[in-house]
């Protein structure tokens, strides 16, 4: 289950949002948020679903800064471009344009970006949870929550990344996942 239409209330004033850029040569686009009530709180890095950043992901990340948090969301798809309007056809396309190797470089620069050593977290949802799961396996302190993730890979990819279930054995932080067993994603593979 993609957010491409989930309703979200109206911002909340007291959090922060802000549009930045890796510092590095890309200049990755990511957003923050923060609720300034607390000093230094953990990052979370939200990866999203084949819509991309939209009203849930922005809902979602100011609950998470009210709750204590510092969260960045990075613009998984800004080397292809929008999609050409909200259905879930034009996010398919664009999909099919993602060279996802890239955009695991890119989630992991954000990452590398905002954090600089202390403890964090890697939220994804969808495309963006197998990112989660592969950024775990190359950084051993990330705790990290998916939803609804593919073992398998994320299929439509014009440059797949590894599967999630092929390096399952090197990720030594800890995992939450969460799947569906009616969902589209086959529960042999989530067992496996």
């Amino acid at each position: 289950m993609c957010h491409n239409h989930s309703t979200a209330p109206d911002r909340d004033s007291t959090v922060t949002c802000r549009s930045e850029h890796t510092s590095g040569a890309a200049k990755i686009p990511y957003l923050t948020f923060e609720s300034g009530q607390h000093t230094a709180p953990p990052w979370l890095i939200l990866a999203t679903d084949i819509y991309g950043i939209n009203d849930f992901y922005r809902h979602l990340a100011e609950l998470l800064a009210l709750e204590g948090y510092r969260v960045a969301i990075p613009d998984l798809f800004h080397r292809v471009g929008a999609a050409r309007d909200e259905s879930r056809d034009a996010a398919l396309q664009r999909r099919r344009l993602l060279d996802d190797q890239q955009a695991l470089a890119d989630y992991e620069a954000v990452i590398g970006e905002v954090t600089t050593g202390e403890p964090y977290g890697a939220i994804g949802f969808c495309l963006g949870g197998t990112l989660a799961l592969l950024s775990a396996v190359s950084r051993p302190g990330q705790a990290t929550l998916t939803w609804y993730a593919f073992p398998r890979g994320a299929p439509g990819a014009s440059v797949p990344a590894a599967q999630p279930i092929d390096v399952a054995d090197r990720i030594t932080g800890p995992v939450l996942g969460f799947w569906g067993r009616a969902d589209y994603i086959d529960h042999q593979e989530v067992d496996e």
